[in-house]
């Protein structure tokens, strides 16, 4: 499931990339169409891989596949990396590794981030987490906040290296101030149980809080049980109540667990035995 929800999620980021680039694009589509294939017939590989996008979004991906092919063939990385999420869209991980491999070498980053997870998980290569750790450590190098989080999960599990729980909370600590809440999740994860930071109760209520503002449901989750237990935060039954029920809603069972701990017991709601 978490290899599932990882990859879609960097599928999607490179689906956003490509819209944002493209967005003008659309609304003079024809234009473009000129001006890209002239320029790529001309020897412009940045054209021949912006006519493989626009291509490749009206579903023509032989035709994606070659303007790709070609540009990457001539040394521009960004070719090379969207064939191989033309392989592993097929799931033809082997191909796609392949591409990810030569895009990487020739320092396109994101290559790395998908080199990275590949490796950590198996796909189209023997799982090694040592590689996977190289790959994300190039990922977050460059700026690529979910390999800095996937860095933190191995640091902290002894993935590919030895368990070093103070290394995991800088790079979760990193993530989450750009953005990636599940890493405040894991930050807060880290406060209350006191692992490679000072155990900090009211600082583990902050992260579960951003994460939860995050839509992250662990963190209300989380944040809910210190509301309860009254750790970093006032006791407040009611305000456990709420955060309970987001994540229940949203299908978080273990939220849901809770929430019914809370109605048996008659904590910040009207006891209910049903």
């Amino acid at each position: 499931m978490k290899l599932k929800k990882l990859l879609l999620l960097k599928i999607f980021i490179f689906l956003l990339l490509n819209i944002k680039v493209n967005a003008f694009d659309k609304l003079i589509a024809n234009k473009d169409l000129e001006v890209f294939t002239l320029s790529c017939k001309n020897g412009d590989m940045r054209s021949c891989v912006k006519l493989g996008n626009i291509y490749y979004r009206a579903e023509d991906e032989k035709k994606a596949y070659e303007l790709f092919f070609k540009a990457c063939n001539n040394g521009y990385m960004e070719g090379c990396f969207n064939l191989g999420i033309l392989y592993e869209d097929r799931e033809n991980f082997k191909e796609a590794v392949k591409f990810y491999t030569k895009a990487c070498k020739g320092n396109y980053i994101l290559a790395c981030s998908f080199l990275g997870t590949a490796y950590e998980y198996g796909k189209g290569v023997k799982q090694d987490y040592k590689k996977a750790f190289k790959y994300y450590s190039i990922g977050c190098s460059g700026g690529e906040m979910l390999d800095c989080e996937s860095l933190g999960t191995f640091y902290r599990d002894g993935k590919g290296v030895r368990q070093n729980y103070k290394k995991a909370s800088e790079l979760f600590f990193k993530a989450c101030n750009n953005g990636k809440v599940l890493s405040c999740f894991y930050l807060g994860k880290l406060y209350e149980k006191g692992k490679g930071v000072k155990q900090d109760y009211k600082k583990a209520s902050e992260f579960y809080s951003k994460a939860c503002k995050g839509n992250e449901l662990s963190g209300c989750r989380n944040l809910g049980k210190l509301y309860e237990e009254g750790k970093g935060v006032k006791r407040d039954f009611k305000k456990a109540f709420e955060l309970y029920s987001k994540g229940c809603e949203e299908g978080e069972k273990f939220s849901c667990n809770l929430l019914g701990g809370l109605y048996e017991n008659g904590k910040g709601v009207k006891r209910n035995l049903k």
